[in-house]
């Protein structure tokens, strides 16, 4: 059995004292330099030391605890993405405290206040709030905070975020180049700052191909409806009568999340309305069950579990003293190819 490695195998391996080993380790408030509390981390990851973690809790050391706030665990999206920052938390010794917020802004400020009382290590945080005086109490937050996927506007903090514009714009695209010129944007409120951007990127799409953008396209449901939830398929239905309302159906759709474009294919199917020989549909995220339904949808992939596992990274980097620069990092959308959209001018993408 190979033996367990100790601070004092750490210290060795450093050139420190064994003292100032577990005061790195203990992220005590004891002044040591940044290159010393490099080079006390790095020799712990390359002999792969393992705190006992219990142990620090019980003696009242610095906080191991991270927040993960998000809007909702019944998203697949979601559930992606904290699988990887616990993992990645477990893997760096730190506990993750997982905070579902269920689109509630209330209960997300109750959140944020429950884990500055408990003197949590730092926060990631995925908000459905974008008023300044929200931005304001984040910054007054004495941890570090990383916001994750959605932005903030005015937020000059750590941020690994989602191009979400340029996935509206691309889903646009996508349809017009395979021949559709009447197409919906189907979502919930546009009150939040991703379905504001897909709007945005929805519109610009439209504009630079020449198609009029036609208001009655933007078709919501009400925020009553709880999209995520397998039982609740109240909002796509809502949606479909909406749609139902006009004269005629549109070409296509470009849903904000799969989850919502799974159920308007189902709610359409129950009306004898078949995806995509009647009408063509996009979704956005790629959750996995997006290639196992009929027809297999078309996407817009968003890397969850890489915007996770980075954002993760990057946090415990700074409660750890391995960077100060601010973090600042927007991934990109990738078009996922299936069968959900018609092809009406078949010679423009094989």
């Amino acid at each position: 059995m190979n033996k367990k490695t100790t601070i004092k195998d750490i210290a060795k391996k450093a050139n420190v004292s064994i003292a100032t080993v577990s005061r790195v380790l203990r992220r005590t408030d004891y002044p040591v330099s940044q290159d010393v509390k490099k080079r006390v981390f790095d020799a712990a990851d390359e002999l792969e030391y393992k705190p006992n973690l219990f142990g620090r809790m019980l003696r009242g050391d610095a906080s191991i605890e991270i927040g993960i706030i998000v809007p909702s665990i019944n998203n697949p999206f979601y559930a992606a993405q904290v699988a990887a920052s616990e993992e990645e938390c477990l893997s760096r010794n730190f506990i993750p405290i997982i905070c579902n917020s269920n689109s509630n802004p209330g209960l997300e400020s109750w959140y944020l206040e429950m884990l500055e009382e408990r003197q949590a290590a730092g926060i990631l945080l995925t908000t459905i709030q974008n008023e300044e005086t929200f931005v304001k109490r984040i910054e007054r937050l004495n941890m570090p905070v990383l916001l994750v996927d959605q932005g903030i506007e005015n937020y000059t903090g750590d941020r690994v975020l989602f191009n979400f514009f340029k996935a509206g714009y691309m889903a646009a695209e996508y349809l017009i180049e395979c021949g559709h010129k009447d197409l919906a944007l189907a979502s919930g409120p546009i009150t939040r700052h991703n379905r504001r951007e897909i709007l945005r990127g929805f519109k610009q799409a439209l504009l630079d191909y020449d198609i009029v953008f036609n208001k009655r396209r933007i078709v919501n449901y009400d925020s009553k409806y709880d999209i995520y939830n397998i039982g609740d398929d109240q909002g796509a239905i809502q949606i479909i009568d909406k749609m139902f309302e006009e004269e005629y159906l549109p070409e296509s759709i470009v849903a904000i999340n799969d989850s919502l474009a799974i159920k308007m294919i189902n709610e359409l199917h129950n009306r004898g309305i078949h995806v995509p020989n009647d009408i063509s549909i996009v979704g956005m995220d790629d959750i996995f069950v997006s290639k196992m339904v009929t027809p297999r949808l078309t996407t817009i992939h968003e890397p969850a579990e890489e915007m996770g596992k980075r954002s993760a990274k990057y946090l415990i980097d700074k409660i750890e003293g391995k960077s100060r620069n601010i973090v600042n990092i927007t991934m990109q959308p990738t078009l996922v190819e299936r069968n959900s959209v018609r092809k009406v001018h078949s010679k423009i993408r094989r």
